[in-house]
């Protein structure tokens, strides 16, 4: 009886150390995500945003700072995609709702910028100066040259 008291007693201890070292790591890493992030480091942020989410697949938080960096990169299909999974993930999470929206809003205009360097006409496609004044507050008019 001894035995096996002593036997549960080492596998509780055991499994404690083992949780406290996971949640070590796991602090460790999202210390190590925040500081590359703030040093601009967007690469080595991304990389590790990656590794986190190869470990938890289902943490709504990295998805949408995966998007949040994948947007600063202009990898604006790539970023609706994160945004897409931290959405399904966490529904009620209204910051995740709005960056899936500005991230159609960038590929729409990243569409419309294409379409207006391809068509031969003389003023800009007035839905692409629409969306350029939605996106940064200023008025936009037609270039002249």
């Amino acid at each position: 009886m001894r035995t096996l008291i002593v036997v549960i007693a080492a596998c509780s201890v055991v499994g404690c150390s083992a949780v406290g070292e996971s949640d070590y790591a796991l602090q460790l890493t999202e210390s190590r995500i925040q500081q590359a992030y703030k040093r601009g480091d967007l690469t080595a942020t991304e990389a590790l945003l990656r590794k986190r989410l190869k470990q938890q697949g289902s943490d709504s938080a990295s998805w949408l700072m995966l998007g949040q960096v994948l947007m600063r990169t202009h990898d604006y299909a790539a970023a609706q995609q994160a945004y897409e999974t931290a959405t399904r993930l966490d529904p009620q999470h209204a910051p995740s709702w709005y960056y899936l929206a500005v991230s159609h809003l960038r590929l729409a205009t990243e569409s419309l910028i294409e379409a207006d360097a391809q068509i031969d006409n003389d003023t800009p496609l007035p839905l692409l100066l629409w969306l350029l004044e939605l996106q940064t507050g200023k008025p936009m008019e037609p270039l002249t040259l």
